[in-house]
């Protein structure tokens, strides 16, 4: 088999494997920096970059550049990369340095040598100029017409994968601020509880994170804990803004609001990855004997989720002010949640003492 036959074959296996990530992910920055990476290993170069085009500054910034840690921006008419965008042509230089075109300014910040690139424009599905692709520093030569071919192949995954990705991503910025207004608007009915479900998610979070859960789990557990006091739109006035202890007939009304979240929560389209939500929120009343509500689960049939949430729920409640009595310190709502094991796992217990030791709140 000759070299360029193997290249060819190298190429196309290429291409069916980034054709595979394009439909096994959706996250912009995961995905982009798998096609970048397989692209660079493809075609020999030392480095990848993907700039996209910021409409509004007239500029272009790197949200994928291998081996930089932070965003290089520059203006979409300067440079190798602003010349290839502007033209929407690709290009192919031998030797950078003696090309007038090229943005020294760049190397001299980053501290890298470009010897060689080649940049290649991209465009979304209505021939809109989308970015550029550039590749530096070929390891065995120079740039040629076969790795502008494998560009060319591969620049309409890229495009479809940005168009997707941004789409995911505005879509998830749509539902992220939904549900933040949805936790509001409960938090709001009473000016001693406004912040109370955001506090309970930065709670929650930061004790999931020194357990070292999952990026989805956290991202289920910021949505549940959110949302998880969502049932009390179906809580008279009356009784939730009492100025004063609960009678055990008021006390039993507000006691549904679990039961009542989980069942609103199940009316919203959450996406596959997200369908434990509504149960989680709902669960955060249930406690490690099996005595809270609104199902009187016990132990390790109480979601882990859901047992952070009671954690972080009950510390900001008995650190803030209430109607019927003043908060109590810190050190007081940990000694309480501590010494009552038979209602709280202890294991989300020191990850709150742990995140808070650390003086993040």
């Amino acid at each position: 088999m000759t070299r360029m036959e193997k290249r060819a074959i190298a190429q196309q296996k290429a291409i069916l494997e980034l054709a595979g990530a394009l439909a096994s992910k959706i996250e912009l920055r995961p995905l982009l920096s798998d096609i970048i990476a397989r692209t660079r290993e493809t075609i020999n170069a030392d480095r990848s970059t993907i700039f996209l085009h910021d409409d509004v500054r007239g500029e272009l910034w790197s949200l994928i550049a291998e081996g930089e840690r932070s965003e290089i921006r520059m203006p979409d008419d300067k440079g190798l990369a602003g010349k290839a965008f502007q033209t929407g042509k690709p290009l192919i230089i031998h030797d950078c340095y003696a090309d007038p075109r090229h943005n020294r300014e760049v190397d001299k910040r980053t501290g890298y040598v470009s010897r060689n690139m080649l940049c290649f424009p991209f465009t979304d599905r209505l021939g809109k100029k989308i970015g550029v692709l550039q590749l530096l520093n070929k390891l065995d030569g120079d740039f040629d017409n076969e790795d502008l071919e494998f560009l060319h192949a591969i620049s309409s995954l890229v495009a479809v994968a940005i168009e997707n990705a941004m789409l995911y991503e505005r879509r998830k910025e749509m539902f992220d601020s939904l549900v933040t207004i949805l936790a509001e608007t409960i938090d709001m009915r009473d000016p001693l509880t406004a912040g109370h479900s955001r506090n309970v998610m930065d709670l929650a979070v930061g004790a999931a994170k020194k357990l070292k859960l999952t990026d989805l789990q956290l991202e289920i557990l910021r949505y549940a804990a959110l949302l998880h006091d969502y049932g009390k739109v179906g809580v008279p006035d009356a009784v939730l803004l009492k100025p004063g202890r609960l009678t055990p007939e008021e006390y039993e009304i507000v006691k549904k609001h679990a039961n009542l979240t989980r069942e609103i929560l199940h009316h919203i389209s959450f996406e596959s990855h997200l369908r434990e939500v509504p149960f989680i929120a709902g669960a955060h009343h249930e406690r490690m004997d099996g005595s809270g509500y609104p199902d009187g689960i016990a132990g390790d049939k109480i979601p882990l989720l859901a047992r952070l949430i009671a954690v972080a729920d009950v510390y900001e409640a008995l650190t803030s002010k209430r109607y019927y009595r003043d908060p109590i310190s810190p050190q007081e709502a940990l000694n309480y949640l501590r010494t009552n094991p038979n209602q709280f796992d202890q294991t989300a217990v020191l990850a709150l003492i742990a995140y808070l030791e650390d003086g993040a709140v």
